[in-house]
């Protein structure tokens, strides 16, 4: 989910921007409906990877642990958030 967010947000930051064009739209559509099923009743960002560090291998990027209602997506998801929240105010 933070990773998800993370990209959420610069998408819809690129289109804010300029950067990008109108087209990513659908984009950002699509990746709200998956990030709407991370936030639990109580607010909390489930499935948030462990961090990482440097790996040797593909496997220990792809094996990480995932957390539920880990706070370390919280700052990741409001960024989204809120770009989102100003791209369809802006439209």
């Amino acid at each position: 989910t933070s990773c998800s967010a993370q990209f959420t947000y610069a998408i819809a930051r690129g289109i804010n921007r300029g950067w990008l064009d109108k087209s990513y739209l659908k984009v950002i559509k699509k990746s709200m409906e998956g990030l709407k099923s991370g936030i639990t009743d109580e607010g909390g960002i489930n499935k948030v990877c462990k961090s990482t560090s440097l790996g040797d291998n593909l496997d220990y990027y792809n094996n990480r642990p995932i957390r539920y209602n880990d706070h370390h997506g919280n700052g990741l998801m409001l960024l989204a958030l809120t770009e989102v929240y100003h791209l369809f105010e802006n439209k």
